[in-house]
């Protein structure tokens, strides 16, 4: 699948990597079928049945963060696929750099098929989390690596809220830098964000700027997003 995703993504007339697709397809299947899920399809049924988000959208989304949060109890297992995804591990020095190059590749993968990566990007924000953490259960829960406690799941639905964002900062004169995650955000500067954008401060912004009295932090500059 990893040799062969992306290919027929780019190409829809590759047969060769088509075929390869519905030959991986039927593989992991019959994987899964033997060996249960775990918490990637366990917090996708209740994004999808609350939100909407297909449920192939919501696991492709959720599936790094679950790695990332099973990473110290199979480092083992995730070298192995790194392996095998002929991402040259043996350079890697550790099984848990090697394990690591796993959970980027798949990030990877996301990015190239043009997936969502993040919650936002499918209207998911940080207040909905407890619902979706309540609302999850099952077998697939139950059969993860490691422990999912509703603490877990938060965690791992935390992570996922992360992106790419301006931030607005209205201590100390305005300031404006990257942050990469949502979750840093303060529950003020979220809501200012907000009425910076939806009530015309754009004005004060704007003379701040004008008068040197904007401090940059970080390479550059991109709309607010909230």
């Amino acid at each position: 699948i990893s040799h062969n995703l992306a290919l027929a993504f780019a190409d829809g007339g590759h047969v060769e990597a088509r075929e390869n697709m519905a030959l991986g397809s039927l593989m992991a299947a019959m994987a899964f079928a033997n060996s249960s899920l775990g918490a990637v399809h366990g917090l996708a049924h209740p994004i999808g049945g609350l939100f909407g988000v297909p449920h192939g959208v919501a696991c492709a989304l959720l599936l790094p963060h679950v790695m990332e949060y099973n990473l110290s109890v199979k480092a083992a297992r995730y070298a192995q696929i790194a392996e095998s995804m002929g991402l040259g591990t043996s350079e890697a020095g550790s099984e848990d750099a090697a394990a690591r190059m796993a959970v980027e590749a798949v990030r990877e993968l996301l990015s190239q098929l043009q997936l969502p990566q993040y919650l936002r990007d499918v209207g998911i924000f940080q207040y909905d989390i407890i619902t979706i953490s309540g609302a999850a259960g099952g077998s697939s829960l139950n059969n993860n690596p490691r422990p999912t406690t509703p603490g877990a799941l938060q965690e791992i639905l935390s992570a996922a809220l992360c992106t790419n964002l301006l931030v607005l900062r209205f201590s100390d004169g305005f300031q404006y830098a990257r942050a990469n995650c949502f979750s840093e955000l303060s529950d003020t500067e979220i809501l200012l964000m907000g009425l910076c954008k939806h009530f015309c401060c754009w004005m004060d912004f704007f003379a701040a700027l004008m008068m040197d009295q904007l401090t940059p932090i970080g390479a550059d500059f991109t709309s607010v997003t909230t």
